[in-house]
């Protein structure tokens, strides 16, 4: 018994520490990073799942018409702007040039729904290989059986996880004061509004609002999915299966950014 915690122990550490290596280089000398890793991980665990629809039939049919567009709809949740209509002033000219200042629908994207399902299924995997180390521990069979999509528990936990790593990624990565000073700099103000701190808390107010909005969005996907699928006693990758859409419709548009940069960066490289 002490053996196979040992080696339980060192095969997750030098796994871990393999992919964190192995990512980093690809971040240094590729593309994609830790999201390639991930992007191979879902598509792996999708090419495990087909045999199994030909035994859950109709529902599982349903449950990948409900993946297919989920995928569409966060692909057009990361397009999709709030435009307001902006004026800059150029200098030594009484024109003004219009133009318009766009705030994304989800500033931050699919990325809290990566962050909060890596943090959701670390402790999941923990406390199963625990609970199945320690077979008579009552604590780690109770907590590996809530913290999992098909109970209440897990589910709340769930999305608690992903409001609050939103809130904090939005608060973090978009600074309407930065966003309000650097226009202000620039000469550029919007239509109605007077630079500086008015154009700030206009920026802030729609930028909870566009948050709120689409993490609304967001969590419905990816939670009804798993509720439904807890109902109806369905195998979890199922219930799982729309919200791993998303996150392979979310990867797959920012590797092709980044396919679209390089491009870009090759085509125009410096003279000298």
């Amino acid at each position: 018994l002490a053996a196979t915690r040992a080696a339980v122990t060192v095969i997750l550490t030098l796994g871990t520490v393999a992919v964190i290596y192995m990512a980093e280089k690809n971040t240094d000398k590729g593309m994609g990073g830790i999201s390639l890793f991930i992007l191979v991980n879902i598509v792996r665990s999708m090419e495990n799942l087909l045999p199994e629809f030909s035994i859950f039939g109709g529902r599982a049919v349903l449950f990948a018409v409900m993946s297919l567009l989920a995928a569409f709809g966060i692909v057009w949740m990361e397009e999709a702007e709030f435009r307001m209509p902006s004026q800059k002033i150029m200098i030594y000219n009484e024109m003004s040039e219009k133009g318009h200042f766009a705030l994304k629908f989800a500033p931050i994207g699919i990325q809290p729904l990566m962050y909060v399902m890596g943090f959701f299924m670390v402790p999941y995997f923990i406390f199963t290989i625990l609970a199945g180390i320690w077979k008579d521990n009552p604590t780690f069979i109770s907590l590996a059986r809530r913290i999992n999509y098909s109970n209440p528990y897990g589910l709340t936990l769930f999305c608690v996880s992903f409001v609050f790593v939103t809130a904090a990624l939005i608060a973090i990565y978009v600074n309407p004061e930065e966003i309000a000073d650097e226009m202000q700099r620039s000469g550029e103000c919007l239509v109605g509004l007077h630079p500086g701190g008015e154009t700030r808390l206009y920026i802030a107010h729609m930028l909870r609002l566009m948050g709120t909005l689409s993490t609304a969005l967001i969590m419905v996907m990816a939670v009804f999915p798993l509720a439904l699928g807890a109902a109806l006693k369905m195998d979890p990758r199922f219930s799982s299966l729309p919200m791993n859409c998303m996150i392979l419709a979310g990867i797959i548009k920012l590797l092709r950014q980044e396919i679209e940069a390089m491009r870009v960066l090759d085509r125009y490289k410096e003279v000298f």
